[in-house]
């Protein structure tokens, strides 16, 4: 009778290389997926970006600014400080991006009021970039690449509180999202991870 030997010992051999260059893949793709995410654009105000997801916020005299977000996940409007105050004063609308890439949008803004005393800006990490003033109401289009962590958002800006605010619609929002296909292969890896570990498992019980 021939004995199954080393028979065994070649099938067990294959086995635990197997194993191994599972292992290996699993944790590669996994550790590529992790630290390599691209990004993809986000058409409107929805998913890590719907307005639940924003941080709004009044200082100084504009205590009654406000954000209308009932034309969400198209657009969104941000709403000055009137409240007669005679001392300047912000509102902000902001979120942190959840990937690197690309931020662009269209944004109109307009005021009853007139000179500087009302002015819009995009914000990113606290620092303001002018989009308009109540002498220059209008529209246009503004882009930035963005880093994932960056916060980033709008403001409208009263120097007094008094004789009108100012209105801040943005629209055709994109911002940076992580690729759906990147997250599969996260997941993959993951999953490959798990049945390496289950099959070892199961080898020692």
């Amino acid at each position: 009778m021939k004995s199954s030997g080393p028979a065994r010992t070649r099938n067990q051999s294959v086995s635990t290389n197997l194993e191994k260059s599972l292992s290996r893949y699993a944790l590669a793709t996994a550790t590529i997926a992790a630290v390599a995410i691209p990004a993809a654009a986000k058409a409107d105000f929805s998913g890590p970006y719907a307005p639940a997801n924003w941080t709004f916020q009044n200082t100084g005299g504009s205590t009654d600014g406000s954000v209308d977000t009932s034309g969400a996940p198209a657009s969104i409007t941000l709403t000055g400080g009137n409240s007669q105050s005679g001392t300047p004063g912000d509102t902000n609308f902001t979120i942190a991006a959840v990937a690197s890439g690309p931020l662009n949008f269209h944004w109109s803004y307009f005021s009853t009021d007139s000179g500087t005393y009302d002015s819009a800006y995009f914000l990113l990490n606290g620092v303001p970039t002018f989009l308009a003033d109540n002498g220059s109401q209008g529209s246009g289009n503004f882009s930035i690449a963005l880093t994932s962590g960056n916060i980033f958002g709008f403001r409208v800006h009263t120097a007094d509180n008094l004789f009108g605010d100012g209105e801040l619609t943005v629209s055709n929002f994109n911002a940076p999202v992580p690729e759906g296909s990147t997250l599969s292969l996260l997941a993959l890896g993951a999953v490959g991870v798990a049945m390496v570990m289950r099959r070892r498992a199961q080898a020692a019980a």
